[in-house]
């Protein structure tokens, strides 16, 4: 597909929807219409919309709208506000292990790298948004000199931070070099000006500085105007390494020029640009930090994809005028050729693209050089591990009230929410889940990333399923956990109360926008095997039915579904809801007397989850302390897969919201007077005796009569409210009525049997292949 073909210069005959999305607002000028086209995504993610194979996928998302509409002064007023912000935390000591774990690491890999088999000394720092690692290399120049580049879209503080260095950015992607000039060389330029401009800053510093001021001129200051940059002393200490790089290349021309001689001899070539540029620099640092505490120096690239604007990387079958990760990652590998004595330079890659194929083009006939092709070259594993969690509260809330207000949601997660205010943090969110303006019910990635962030929903193995899991790291908050291979990630979607409530926002924007996305987690995901249930059988269903429940349980006297209310003081929280009205909306109201009595009783229980997290062991007793802090974060638990006798908890809490806390008044933990509902999903048959699908009793437990039992059992069991409910259609589950035509059709999808009568062949069958018959 030629791309340039999809944006004519008279789009006048087509459709409004293309001229709204490939096309800023129409201007009329004395000469008739005035049609400005948007910038192309980025190719990494216009490879990703093509091989999705859906043409008008691709044609409505190819465009970065972002910059569609001016902002208001309003609008100016918030992101400035924003940016302030985000600079004061990005400024403020860093919590958490995650540096000295880096330092620590780079012992490892330096021992791992191998000059002939690795693609040089280079890491790929890889992780989802908004888990800081941006501030993890900030932080690292405390310990050693590190400079890290940024490229961004642009300077607005939602586009993410720090902003973008943008002299370095318009130098690098700059296609009116001269004939001959290679994107390498190019490189070799900046990357030898940096290194010089670094010497001079770390020879003005006294003997005894603190490494961290070493390279304070590349600090961007304690404010920032994110519409005038360039008054910051890191902008003009950039500008000035841009003047000396210019001035390196026009005195270094004839040397660096590529040649169809170079062509035949491109490691030489390479190794003799890095040598003219680049090593006598390297000398000039080394000779100024030799007697200096310096061991390392790192300079990194943030947001390195964005050097794949201009060509994606695994079409470069050689050196090429236009700018590339490949480039900058083939300059970079001559640089074994001219070892330095006193310290070690290490380049990182910041992105958040988990894909090792972007990250470094593959082996084979499309491989950038000789060498890679002939399988000499190989990455270094990525490093993904962010500190997390660590700005949670470290004391518990002093009121249950208290640990439903958004200034305390926020500080769960990645560092980003705590940043925010309380009044930007869910937009911020929003934004960051779905890496769009507005969400899409029939978005495969969009509805994944919503559902993954409220049940414990995972994807399965294949190539559709590995696209959904790179994008959800990539644009959705997914954490990434490591890259076991070029084609199998490891993820997860940890519990973050201020993501949950982003999903559920999104999902709940209108009736209309649940059913569509319930109807593609169905159809396009669970039914076609792409999603699986994390837990038990039939779990992943229970906790979508009791989500969908507990979101209708929170309309409002309007209708409105809102998961965030003022407080009389003026605050923001996520407001609580009653087990009756959840019981209500997922069971609806049966006039049996039993479930009438439990319904008065449950009128005095709140319930504040608003996602599921999965525990990692089996338990017998929780003690108070875990249900508070699932109440904190509005988590409800599944239980382990090996779990016996229990598999979900819903925390409920029975005392004033407003009181201290009163850890007895909390059920959920053993013995207590719980409510038990038994969702026999795979069941068809009525009761016994009756003709009711359901069934309801208040009464003790019976621990089964054999040797192992479960040990959360007690010697006297008190009584407890019991809901017992067979089948999967709307008569058994008034949530169902919503979703018709498809809840039933997913139930069936997780359950062996949907009939009871096979299950007993079932068993005898599984009797008769068991070899051992181990009890």
């Amino acid at each position: 597909m030629d791309i340039d073909v999809i944006q004519p210069r008279s789009p006048d005959y087509l459709p409004e929807v293309l001229k709204k999305v490939l096309y800023r607002p129409v201007v009329e000028t004395e000469k008739g219409r005035e049609y400005v086209p948007l910038p192309f995504h980025k190719f990494d993610r216009l490879e990703e919309l093509r091989q999705q194979g859906d043409l008008a996928v691709f044609l409505l998302d190819c465009c970065d709208r972002s910059s569609v509409s001016a902002p208001s002064p309003v609008d100016i007023a918030i992101l400035q506000n924003e940016a302030v912000q985000l600079q004061k935390a990005f400024s403020a000591p860093v919590q958490g292990n995650a540096v000295d774990n880096f330092v620590e690491a780079l012992k490892a890999y330096d021992k791992m790298y191998r000059p002939e088999e690795h693609y040089g000394r280079s890491i790929a720092i890889v992780q989802s948004s908004g888990t800081g690692k941006s501030r993890l290399m900030k932080e690292v120049g405390t310990k050693f000199p590190a400079i890290v580049v940024c490229f961004r879209n642009s300077d607005t503080p939602t586009e993410g931070w720090p902003p973008r260095d943008k002299p370095v950015q318009d130098f690098l992607l700059d296609e009116k070099q001269e004939e001959g000039i290679m994107a390498e060389a190019i490189v070799a330029v900046f990357l030898g000006a940096l290194m010089y401009t670094m010497a001079d800053n770390v020879s003005q510093k006294a003997p005894g500085t603190p490494i961290s001021s070493w390279l304070d001129q590349f600090d961007l200051g304690p404010s920032y105007d994110y519409q005038h940059p360039t008054p910051t002393r890191r902008h003009q200490t950039f500008e000035s390494v841009i003047v000396r790089a210019r001035q390196l290349l026009q005195d270094n021309f004839r040397t660096v020029r590529y040649s169809e001689e170079a062509w035949s001899h491109q490691d030489r070539w390479l190794s003799e640009v890095y040598g003219c540029l680049c090593a006598p620099a390297v000398q000039y640092l080394s000779d100024i930090v030799t007697q200096r505490p310096c061991h390392t120096v790192l300079i990194g690239f943030d947001e390195c994809l964005f050097l794949n604007s201009k060509r994606p990387a695994v079409s470069d079958s050689e050196p090429r005028r236009e700018m590339s990760l490949i480039a900058v990652q083939r300059l970079i590998t001559a640089a074994h050729n001219y070892p330095t004595l006193s310290f070690t330079m290490w380049y990182t890659f910041l992105d958040t693209n988990p894909s090792v194929f972007s990250l470094v083009p593959p082996k084979g006939p499309l491989a950038p050089s000789g060498r890679i092709s002939s399988g000499m070259f190989r990455l270094l594993p990525p490093w993904p591990f962010m500190s997390f969690n660590q700005l949670a509260p470290r004391e518990p809330s002093a009121t249950p009230n208290a640990a439903l207000n958004i200034s305390r949601s926020k500080s769960y997660g990645r560092p980003l929410w705590a940043t925010l205010s309380e009044n930007a943090v869910l937009t911020a969110a929003k934004r960051k889940l779905i890496s769009a303006h507005e969400f899409n019910p029939s978005n495969v990635n969009h509805v994944f990333a919503a559902f993954a962030q409220r049940i414990c929903l995972e994807l399965g193995e294949g190539e559709a399923a590995t696209r959904i899991t790179v994008e959800s790291v990539r644009s959705h908050m997914r954490i990434l956990l490591g890259v076991a291979s070029r084609h199998f990630v490891v993820t997860s979607a940890p519990s973050e109360p201020m993501l949950s409530l982003a999903a559920a926002t999104w999902l709940n924007k209108s009736p209309g926008t649940i059913s569509a996305a319930v109807n593609t987690l169905a159809t396009q995901l669970i039914l076609t095997g792409l999603a699986m249930d994390r837990g038990v059988q039939g779990g992943l269903v229970a906790q979508l039915l009791l989500t969908l429940a507990r979101d209708q349980a929170t309309k409002d006297n309007t209708g409105k579904i809102s998961f965030i209310e003022g407080t009389p003081a003026g605050a923001l929280r996520v407001p609580p809801i009653t087990l009756r009205n959840l019981l209500v909306e997922l069971r609806g109201d049966n006039r049996n007397s039993t479930y009438q009595n439990l319904l008065q009783v449950a009128g005095k229980k709140w319930v504040n989850f608003t996602h599921f997290f999965q525990l990692k062991n089996t338990i017998t007793m929780l003690k108070s302390d875990v249900l508070r802090t699932a109440w904190e974060r509005g988590c409800a638990l599944q239980c382990h897969h090996n779990q016996d006798v229990v598999d979900l908890i819903i925390p409920t809490y029975s005392g004033k919201l407003d009181a201290n806390w009163d850890n007895k008044k909390f059920a959920g933990k053993r013995p207590k007077d719980e409510v038990v509902m038994f969702m026999d999903l795979g069941t068809d048959a009525q009761f016994q005796g009756s003709s009711s699908m359901s069934q309801y009793s208040h009464q003790a437990a019976v621990p089964p009569s054999r040797d192992s039992i479960w040990g959360g059992y007690v010697a006297d069991e008190p009584k407890r409210w019991c809901i017992n409910i067979r089948g999967h259609d709307k008569d058994s589950y008034h949530i169902i009525s919503h979703h018709e035509k498809l809840l039933p059709q997913v139930v069936e999808h997780n359950l062996v049997y949907t009939h009871q009568w096979l299950e007993t062949f079932a068993d005898n069958f599984v009797e008769e292949i068991d070899a051992l018959h181990l009890d």
